[in-house]
């Protein structure tokens, strides 16, 4: 007999449901991934690329329609962070300065998308984002116009951005298929700025930047290969708990646990205290797929990323004898700083000594002997 999805999962779904309305009508307008000083670093080798006679100026992904999720290109968000459609970035080799254009407040759209980053608080944004300075897309060609006597060159990426859930390959497919097509034929959208930039600064060479981008992000920091262990860590538990819960008579609808606890995840930064709550009744389900999924997508951000907060509040959970919680703990990997490294492993080996205490006898020695 088919069962029906799991009362945990029906539980989730108003908090699931709540934050993602949350999320369309206030996206997040800055990473919440990588700190601001990641970013700096990266346009600060693009600026010793380029030289103290060019500038560099790389366009933002377009906006989308009203019902769709807005996701920044990837080369983009690789350079600022910033989540806001038709932005644009431009980066003055002569000065070593970073300009970010965005457009201005559209009150109405804020009322139903939420307030984005705009030109009309070049403060918070500057603050927000370590970018040097904040201008109005109104300003962009002036701006440039003034910096052509100095500069011999305009970098501007050539290769089609990288959008959602896609590839360079599938791009440049997506750009040939519309070239070659007699009623279409439009260029890419990379072509076309490029084309802008000659027209509207003439007499300086317009360059190629993707090479350069592409030759950075090959290199991965620290800080990205953190990011790419979790991600991968996360998707490893995922599936290995969907091998262990997978049996004859499971609806495919039951394997959405470790997904909507993903989106749950996803509001750490800007919701810690409704997603630790989430993650606190989570963490003491009986069924142990729902405890990995609590483990691995959100205490271990919650410790890692809300350390101030939420470590003396997790680290008085296992007190409480909670097995159940303290396996959840257990199974967390340390993601702490060198600051917090010490003091979350504390937290990890008190919830293991739990478990352990509470286990018979010949159970505890059979552990200790397979460590």
């Amino acid at each position: 007999m088919l069962r029906r999805i799991s009362a945990a999962v029906i539980a989730m779904l108003p908090v699931v449901l709540a934050l993602s309305a949350y999320e369309q009508a206030g996206r997040p307008r800055f990473s919440t991934v990588f700190r601001k000083e990641e970013f700096a670093t990266r346009r600060g080798r693009i600026l010793d690329a380029i030289g103290p006679t060019a500038i560099a100026l790389v366009q933002g992904a377009p906006t989308v329609h009203s019902s769709a999720q807005f996701r920044q290109s990837n080369e983009f968000f690789y350079l600022t962070g910033v989540t806001v459609p038709q932005a644009y970035l431009l980066l003055d080799g002569a000065q070593r300065r970073s300009v970010l254009y965005l457009p201005k407040r559209d009150e109405r759209r804020a009322a139903t998308e939420g307030a984005l980053l705009s030109a009309d608080d070049p403060g918070a944004v500057t603050t927000l984002t370590g970018i040097d300075e904040v201008r109005s897309l109104e300003q962009l060609t002036d701006d440039v116009r003034t910096r052509e006597s100095k500069a011999t060159a305009i970098y501007t990426p050539f290769q089609p951005a990288e959008g959602d859930s896609e590839s360079r390959d599938g791009a440049k497919r997506r750009n040939a298929d519309a070239a070659a097509d007699p009623w279409d034929g439009r260029p890419s959208r990379e072509a076309r700025f490029a084309d802008l930039i000659r027209s509207r600064v003439a007499g300086v060479e317009v360059r190629d930047l993707s090479p350069t981008l592409d030759s950075m992000r090959r290199l991965k920091s620290e800080a990205e290969i953190a990011v790419i262990d979790r991600a991968t860590r996360i998707g490893g538990e995922a599936i290995l708990e969907a091998m262990r819960s997978t049996e004859p008579g499971v609806l495919e609808s039951e394997t959405c646990r470790w997904q909507a606890t993903i989106t749950i995840g996803e509001f750490i930064d800007s919701k810690p205290t409704r997603v630790w709550a989430v993650a606190r009744r989570l963490a003491t389900s009986p069924k142990r797929d729902l405890r990995a999924a609590a483990s691995a997508v959100l205490l271990e951000h919650l410790l890692e990323c809300q350390s101030t907060r939420m470590i003396p509040v997790i680290r008085a959970e296992p007190t409480r004898g909670d097995r159940r919680f303290a396996s959840a703990i257990a199974m967390c990997w340390n993601f702490g700083t060198a600051r917090t490294r010490s003091r979350i492993q504390k937290i990890i080996d008190a919830a293991g000594d739990v478990v352990t205490r509470r286990r018979k006898p010949d159970e505890r020695t059979r552990m200790r002997a397979r460590r």
